[in-house]
């Protein structure tokens, strides 16, 4: 079996750790309705190519999530089923790709497939099988140790993708770990869920970042209370604009044990804030959107934000840390989180 030839993403700020997969198995349908069959060879099956990378948004309350990856299925819609089950690491080929999400903030990426050639069309999902249940497998680490993570019927089911004849595609799974990792109800286990887990398309997504002034972890009422103003501060990110503060919510989802308010708005996106030592200031960054308009809010109350049920802290706190932006495709928009809350 030849693997694929490993290379670097070179877009810029992405540290892209180049790992390659080989095909194990794949079932190429003949051409049909999806794909464009016009050619000289009119018997020849129109391909495309993909490269697949994983990027997280962490949380400080582990210092590691490690995945381990069995197979990436592509679920085909009108072509068969896509399976990568041997993959190449370190110049050896593997059964398994282990990946520590904590290891890729930001816009860091590790690519888990590159320029991977596959029938062009529709894949309606991407399944991620994990090796789950098992600490010698996948696991977190927190300031309790090391614990079992588990998947979902030992799989993660996400959004598709779309392969276009003649062309390279570049795909990012974005893992919002604040809204898709959970600790069971004792705390010896967590929970990986699809819940927050985006794919992008990398050549088009868009980011926003900035500097955020640490006056606001300690300012107004429910920011002084805190003991440590390090502790609790999240960047919460909301599709559209003119949404009305009150109805902006923590992380949440329809399992809530906890009454949602009908008119809550659940985030798309959330992240920590992490100290810069070159610059020494708190910097934070939403990587991998699509282009639109969102709405940021900063929250100094968010320690405790449940990713499953709705907690009802205040947002934004302080209570000007509320702003609009726009993002066009391939954006890094800058907006800095101050105290005057001008995004400057």
């Amino acid at each position: 079996m030849k693997a694929l030839s490993s290379t670097t993403n070179k877009r810029p700020y992405i540290a892209a750790i180049a790992l390659t997969a080989a095909l194990s198995m794949v079932q190429l349908a003949g051409c049909g309705c999806g794909f464009d069959c016009s050619s000289e060879d009119s018997g020849s099956t129109p391909t495309g190519a993909l490269t697949l990378g994983i990027s997280d948004a962490p949380l400080d309350e582990v210092s590691e999530v490690v995945v381990v990856i069995d197979q990436v299925v592509l679920r085909g819609s009108g072509i068969n089923d896509v399976i990568i089950d041997v993959f190449t690491q370190n110049a050896a080929e593997t059964d398994t790709i282990s990946v520590d999400l904590m290891q890729y903030p930001g816009l860091s990426q590790l690519i888990i497939i590159d320029a991977l050639e596959l029938v062009a069309g529709t894949y309606t999902a991407v399944e991620l099988v994990i090796l789950d249940g098992d600490v010698n497998f996948s696991y977190v680490v927190d300031i309790e140790g090391q614990k079992p993570l588990e998947a979902d019927s030992s799989r993660l089911l996400l959004p598709g993708i779309s392969i276009g004849s003649g062309t390279e595609h570049s795909y990012t799974l974005e893992f919002e770990l604040g809204q898709s990792l959970s600790s069971n109800a004792d705390g010896s286990s967590y929970q990986l869920s699809a819940q927050g887990v985006r794919v992008i398309d990398t050549t088009v997504s868009a980011s926003v970042g900035g500097s955020i002034s640490t006056d606001l972890f300690s300012e107004g009422e429910v920011c002084s209370a805190k003991l440590d103003p390090l502790v609790g501060n999240r960047v919460y990110l909301y599709n559209g604009h003119n949404l009305v503060a009150e109805d902006l919510a923590d992380v949440h989802t329809t399992d809530s044990s906890t009454t949602v308010p009908t008119a809550a708005i659940a985030p798309l996106a959330l992240t920590q804030p992490r100290f810069n030592d070159s610059f020494a200031r708190w910097d934070y960054i939403i990587a991998y959107l699509p282009a639109g308009d969102y709405t940021l809010a900063l929250s100094c109350a968010a320690e405790d934000d449940d990713p499953i049920n709705y907690d009802g802290f205040a947002l934004p706190a302080p209570a000007a840390q509320l702003y609009e932006i726009t993002v066009a495709a391939g954006d890094s928009a800058i907006c800095n989180l101050t105290v005057a809350g001008d995004c400057q």
